[in-house]
Parts: structure tokens; C-alpha cells; sequence
């Protein structure tokens, strides 16, 4: 049984789901404030992007979540420790997503009914946000359903409760 107190301290950052900031963090986390290892980005892309900076510092990456089977391949490191499993699955089932996005995108486009149009807009808002959470895409495809019928409850109680996730603002028509 260890009876000795390790202090630590603590750094959190926001990489602010974009990865070049997440590469930023890294190199200052491992260069200026000279850590002894890291963790904690959540998506794959980020943590490929940054985890370079750390390697090339020989600082140690412990992955809590983001895990692309690359890693556990040829990209393999003795610097990285995954805790979770491979990952990829997501990410090939969020392109299948985009792809079905853009498909009823132009499905859109050709529909002559405002209803049908309207119907489809509320299927690529979903798709967005229940699968790709992406509630900003969500909530401008709501506000595409809005202009095709300005009365639509549906739509008018999406756009309400999505405002507040993006930060947009959102008035009723009267």
C-alpha cells in the first residue's frame, strides 16, 4: 500500500471541437507548461490532429474516448494508451448520414408540394441533430421548413428549443 501524497495539478482546456486549437493546446500544454501526460478530447479528428505534439514531446496520451484503430496499427505508439476501443464505426456511419443528408437535399429541391418540402427539411434537421449533433445545421433546416409554411407548430416548437442550444435567438411569427 502506498502511503505517500502525489499532488497534482490539474490543466482543462477547450479545443472547442476544432483541430487546430486542439494541435494549439497540445503544443502548449507540453512546451510551456511541460506536462507529464494528457487526456481528455472526445473526437478522433482533434486528438490526430494534436496527439503530435505530444509524441514528438514524449509526453503520454491516455485516450478516455477517442480511439481510431490506426492507432492500434500502423500508427501504433508506446506513448498512447487507449481505454476505450476502436472508434472508426462512428465516423464511417456520420458519412453515411451526410451522404442520406444530401441526397434529401436535392430531393428538396425537386419537390413541388411546400408540405413535401417541409417534410424532408424536418428529416434532414433530425438526421442532423439526432445523429450528427450538429444542432446549428438543425436549426437552419428548421428555419428552411419556416419559410416553406410560417405556421407549422412542428416546426415553430424545433426552432424554440434548438435556439437556446446555438445561442441563436427565435421569435414566433405573429
Amino acid at each position: 500500500m502506498c502511503s505517500e501524497i502525489v499532488h497534482a495539478e490539474v490543466l482543462i482546456s477547450d479545443d472547442q471541437f476544432k483541430p487546430d486549437v486542439g494541435k494549439q493546446l497540445f503544443e502548449k500544454n507540453v512546451k510551456r507548461d511541460h506536462v507529464d501526460f494528457m487526456t481528455g478530447v472526445v473526437f478522433s479528428n482533434i486528438m490526430l490532429a494534436a496527439l503530435p505534439e505530444a509524441f514528438d514531446n514524449n509526453t503520454i496520451y491516455i485516450s478516455a474516448n477517442a480511439a481510431p484503430s490506426s492507432l492500434a496499427g500502423k500508427d501504433c505508439n508506446p506513448l498512447f494508451y487507449a481505454v476505450s476501443w476502436p472508434n472508426d464505426a462512428y465516423h464511417e456511419a456520420a458519412g453515411e448520414f451526410a451522404r442520406l443528408i444530401e441526397v434529401l437535399e436535392v430531393m428538396v429541391v425537386h419537390a413541388e408540394d411546400p408540405l413535401e418540402r417541409v417534410g424532408l427539411l424536418h428529416r434532414i434537421a433530425m438526421l442532423f441533430e439526432s445523429r450528427l449533433e450538429q444542432h446549428l445545421e438543425a436549426f437552419n433546416a428548421y428555419a428552411r421548413a419556416l419559410r416553406e409554411d410560417n405556421g407549422n407548430e412542428q416546426t415553430l416548437a424545433h426552432l424554440e428549443r434548438l435556439a437556446d442550444a446555438v445561442g441563436r435567438p427565435f421569435n414566433r411569427p405573429t
